[in-house]
């Protein structure tokens, strides 16, 4: 159910992203981390060559729009933003 409230969906935070992954990965869950580290990237790529920097929320049901919500205007080069998605690439270069 989407709500207008900055944390609720449509919106996609990086942490949380992060949580999964590093959740799924613990209990011997590793291609649904890689599944979920293959789609954040994917769309982060798609939203960076149409935005031109990274964000701290994005909207991860409808690519390509922008995500709302909460009590201010969507963030440029957030941190976690930054390092969960280096993260990420990472993780997977190390997994080939």
């Amino acid at each position: 159910c989407s709500t207008p409230q900055q944390w609720d969906s449509p919106n996609g935070w990086a942490p949380l992203q992060w949580f999964a992954v590093k959740g799924l990965t613990e209990y011997g869950f590793v291609s649904e981390a890689q599944a979920i580290m293959k789609n954040w990237l994917s769309m982060i790529e798609m939203r960076f060559a149409e935005d031109k920097c990274l964000l701290e929320k994005y909207n991860v049901c409808e690519l390509v729009s922008r995500a709302g919500g909460g009590e201010y205007t969507v963030q440029q080069g957030f941190g976690w933003t930054n390092g969960v998605t280096s993260r990420f690439y990472t993780l997977l270069n190390d997994s080939l």
